[in-house]
């Protein structure tokens, strides 16, 4: 329901309000503090080998973590900005580009599919 929503009464111009973009910023202000801690990703330079060998690093973590009962959330738009990725490099001292902030902490138990139901990411339209 609310995929429909969002794509049938909402453009780029009034997500970009800021009434919007700062709802978007307190859930993301919420989802750090209410975490046990976080997982920081590293490639060893940006070329498309290290980005691939970092991505399937990050499928293994996420594969382990949920056989672990650990919850996980990518975080990584943080580094999409610049300031936000400089500043975590130079607080973390790291000289490596980040590719991946996942949190991670407890949660409700759940018993995880390897697929998701084609119901969970299709939205199919019948016109008559």
């Amino acid at each position: 329901m609310a995929r429909l929503v969002w794509y049938n009464f909402f453009s780029h111009k009034t997500a970009m309000k800021n009434s919007i973009c700062n709802k978007t910023i307190d859930t993301a202000k919420e989802q750090v503090d209410n975490c046990s801690g976080f997982l920081v990703l590293t490639s060893r330079d940006a070329f498309v080998h290290s980005l691939f060998e970092c991505g399937k690093l990050y499928q293994r973590i996420g594969l382990m973590l949920t056989e672990l009962d650990i919850v996980h959330h990518t975080m990584s738009q943080l580094m999409e900005e610049e300031s936000w990725s400089s500043q975590i490099r130079t607080q973390l001292n790291l000289d490596d580009p980040v590719q991946f902030i996942m949190r991670v902490g407890n949660g409700e138990k759940s018993q995880p599919s390897a697929r998701r139901p084609a119901s969970g990411f299709i939205v199919m339209w019948v016109i008559d």
